[in-house]
Formats: structure tokens, sequence, C-alpha cells
């Protein structure tokens, strides 16, 4: 949200297929205290009116002052992070189908939204960037991009060597939650080879003679992990400097004293649609 406009956007998570009758299908809108428990979608409306306002510019006829253009709208991302379920809650029933397996959307489809908006779903796309902030190793080497398998961008049962990632995790997560999710005695903080044993023998994950399936052991656990068994989470960056008030709104003021963050109540001149109307005139 410091870098880029952002729009707070909740899909719907409803399997209903489109109803051709007229009647209402499954994905819905919900609003109130209870929006973020429901299934429904919440804050469609100001994407649409965002939208909307995109497609509003200057006609090059002199009958009309002000026209609408059609604008074809990219909804592009990671792999299983709800492309197609945004694509979804703004066509309001399922247009395209959706799956929390990654990868399930495999080419580019357009859906008319309206007469002036088109959007394309698009497949995932995975960087392999090891030098994620949000990674504990240091070196991309060590990192080997096992953070980008821990967003559950990859299916666990197509990854070749699930080893890295899961030692990515135990940087990540405690000892002791790990311990109490699997039912193990204590291990060594960090050793991956005597976790994956531990979880192999517990699963009943183990190869002829009982030697443990550390393979089979590592992707359970990153199945585990993607579907939220694993307990983890992760705390908001620090500010650079202090939250001030000014002229009735909380800013807050960074180390340069530019940028921060600030409580508005409407667009800013960059999102001022009729200003950039008149400038075109």
């Amino acid at each position: 949200r410091r870098a880029h406009p952002t729009v707070a956007l909740k899909a719907g998570t409803t399997q209903s297929r489109s109803n051709e009758s007229g009647k209402s299908s499954g994905i819905g809108q919900t609003k109130g205290e209870n929006a973020l428990n429901s299934s429904l979608a919440v804050g469609v409306d100001g994407l649409l009116q965002l939208l909307k306002n995109y497609a509003r510019t200057a006609s090059t006829s002199s009958n009309s002052k002000q026209s609408k253009t059609c604008i074809t709208v990219g909804i592009i991302g990671y792999p299983n992070v709800g492309k197609s379920s945004i694509l979804n809650s703004l066509k309001r029933f399922r247009a395209v189908g959706v799956s929390p397996r990654p990868g399930f959307t495999t080419s580019l489809r357009e859906v008319v939204l309206d007469k002036h908006i088109r959007l394309v779903d698009s497949p995932g796309v995975v960087f392999d960037d090891g030098d994620d902030p949000s990674s504990q190793s240091n070196s991309k080497s060590a990192n080997g991009g096992a953070a980008v398998l821990l967003r559950n961008s990859v299916d666990a049962d197509s990854i070749e060597d699930p080893i890295p990632a899961i030692q990515e995790l135990l940087e990540r997560c405690s000892t002791e939650s790990l311990m109490m999710t699997y039912g193990i005695p204590a291990f060594p903080r960090g050793d991956v080879m005597t976790f994956l044993a531990m979880v192999g023998r517990v699963k009943g994950r183990v190869l002829k003679g009982g030697v443990p399936d550390k393979l089979r052991a590592a992707r359970g656990v990153l199945r585990d992990w993607n579907v939220g068994k694993i307990p983890y989470y992760s705390v908001p960056p620090k500010e650079d400097g202090k939250m001030d008030i000014v002229g009735g709104s909380v800013v807050g003021v960074g180390e340069s004293g530019k940028g921060g963050a600030k409580i508005v109540s409407s667009f800013s001149e960059e999102f001022d649609i009729s200003k950039i109307l008149k400038e075109h005139d």
C-alpha cells in the first residue's frame, strides 16, 4: 500500500455456476460486521467504480464532450492467490473455473463484464525470488527458491525435492508449534532430516525395512502448511517514523520527511478523473 494504489477487496468463495434463467447466483456481496467471516465478496463496488472511472475518456467526437471507451483489464499474480475468484466476484457468478490446486488456470481467458470493461484471467506466474526479504536465509543459493514453494504457488506433489522448502519452514516456525502439530518429541532446531524422520514415523510414511520416507513426509508437511494446519503468523513491518496529527488527519512521516501515510476521504489528484478530462479537452 506504500508503493501502489490499493483497493481493499475480498473475493467470494462460493462455487455455484451461472444461472442463465436470471435468478440470483451463489456469488454475491455482503456488508456489515460479519463481512469478513462470510463466503460472499466484500469491496467489489469500490473496484468496479474505479474501473469505470478509468473507462471514461475524452471523446474525439464534437457531438459529446465525454464518453466511455472499452478497456481490457488483466488480472495477474502468483498462482493460487484468487485471481479467478476476483473475476467471478466482479461478474457475480462463476464465469471461470477455480480450484485450490496451484496451476489450475492454464491459458488466458477473456470475460466481458459489461460493454465498457473486459476482464482477462491469466495463469499464475512464479518467480524464483531467492532474495525475498521475507525469507530467513541469507543467500539465494541457500534458499533455492524455497520461499516461493511456501506460498502455495507450486503443487506439492510435483516438487522434485521439497526438503529445501521444509528447511525454510523450520526457520520460520517455532520448534514447539511443530512438536504440538505433529505430536513428535523435541528435535534440534533447524535439523530438517531429524524432523522429517519423526514426521514420517508418526504419519506412517516409511519405506521397506521401516526407514522413514522423508520425501513423502516433506510433501505432506508442505500440504499441511498450505491448508493452514501449521500455525504461523508474521508481524507487520515497523514504521520508519512517528505518527503525527496534521489538519485533523493521521499522517506518518518518515525519517526523510517525505512520503508517509495519510487517511483521506477522497481520491488524490492522480485519480481525479474530471481534472484529467479537462486537460485533454
